[in-house]
Formats: structure tokens, C-alpha cells, sequence
């Protein structure tokens, strides 16, 4: 489990202040000192549409109520510590060619061994609370989970609810940030996803 220690400063910015993180991201020295949008750097829109609700949330947040949630992501490497294939689209985290032609490699990975062998799905829960008795601070805190999209098989109602969230990312500009902005490595997945809630779990792999 990765721990986050973010203090609130005067002006109204959470910045990093220590950092203890092996799974869910990398280049952890360089974020220690960020505040929330340099954090977000590469999450599409985040400086427009998530700041003031991000910053509002830590805000509000008290000691006595801790919060959780969760997110998701698409990868393409089983490894729970970042490698370059964990996001091929993302420069931050990709081979130079690889990340020139993101779609080309990953129709490429998907040939070889079908969608739900290539990608996997990305999880982290996350929990936040405020520290008592340092009330300027607040410990975040994520544990990821990674399993290849093909166990999905077993769950066709989550691999629905997927293909509908992947559908409405797809509407904005999020969906660059996911990795799925090129049509057919989308179109790829969702077919894959839709096979499987249709036939009640009994997809191929």
C-alpha cells in the first residue's frame, strides 16, 4: 500500500510532503514538493474541471470522517511496480517508439495473444483522512490491484459496467488520459467486453 502525506498551505494548495510509493505511480522524487495540479499533470482537463472540486474536498475534510474511493485504469503489463508498458500512450511512462505510435503497438499486443491476455484492468482503492493533532496534513493512501481483462469472464455485469464507463470517457477528453482514444484499440476492448456480458460470462479470451 502506497502512503501520500500532503499538507494544506496557506494559500489554499495541498502539496506532496513525503512519499512512500512503489505501486502506483513513479518518479516519486520528483512529485515530493508538487502541489495537486502539478501532481494531475497529465490528467486531461484537470486544471478546468477538477481543481476547485479536488481542492474543495480536501478542504471539507476532517479527521473524524475519513473518505474512500475507487478508480480505474487500462494497462498493458501484469507488474504492480510502473514500467514503460504499463501506459504505452503516456510519455511520462513509454519507450520513445512506442509512444509515437501507441495504437500501432498495442493492435500489435493484441494480435498476439487477444484483448483479454494484452490489457489488464488497473484498480486502486484510496482512502484519505486528515491527521489529528497535525490538522494541516492529510494521508493518502492507494492499494493497487491488477488482474488481466480475460478474469472478467467471470463477472459479465462488471465487464458491462466497464464497457460503459469506457463508452462515456470516450465522449471527452479523458479518454486520452485512458489510453483509448485511438478507435480501433477501443473498438477492440469493447467488443471484446460486450461479447462477454452478452454471452453471460462465456467469452474467449
Amino acid at each position: 500500500e502506497d502512503l501520500v502525506l500532503m499538507r494544506a498551505e496557506p494559500g489554499g494548495a495541498h502539496r506532496v510532503q513525503a512519499a512512500f510509493v512503489v505501486f502506483s505511480f513513479g518518479r516519486v522524487l520528483e512529485r515530493v514538493g508538487m502541489d495537486l495540479e502539478q501532481v494531475h499533470a497529465d490528467v486531461n482537463r484537470f486544471p478546468s474541471d477538477l481543481r476547485k472540486p479536488v481542492g474543495r474536498f480536501f478542504d471539507k475534510l476532517s479527521a473524524s470522517a475519513p473518505a474512500w474511493r475507487t478508480n480505474f485504469g487500462l494497462t498493458w503489463s501484469p507488474s504492480l511496480v510502473p514500467t514503460p508498458d504499463r501506459y504505452p500512450h503516456r510519455a511520462s511512462y513509454a519507450p520513445e517508439a512506442t509512444h509515437n505510435t501507441p495504437g500501432k503497438w498495442m493492435m500489435a499486443r493484441i494480435g498476439e495473444v487477444g484483448v483479454g491476455r494484452a490489457v489488464w484492468l488497473k484498480v486502486e482503492y484510496q482512502t484519505v483522512r486528515r491527521l489529528r493533532g497535525a490538522s494541516d496534513h492529510a494521508l493518502f493512501t492507494v492499494r493497487t490491484y491488477v488482474d488481466p481483462l480475460h478474469t472478467l469472464l467471470h463477472v459479465p455485469a462488471a465487464a458491462r459496467l466497464l464497457a460503459q464507463n469506457m463508452r462515456n470517457a470516450a465522449q471527452g477528453d479523458f479518454k486520452h488520459y485512458l489510453g483509448i482514444d485511438d478507435e480501433e484499440v477501443r473498438g477492440a476492448i469493447l467488443a471484446y467486453l460486450d461479447s462477454m456480458h452478452e454471452s453471460g460470462g462465456g467469452g474467449g479470451g
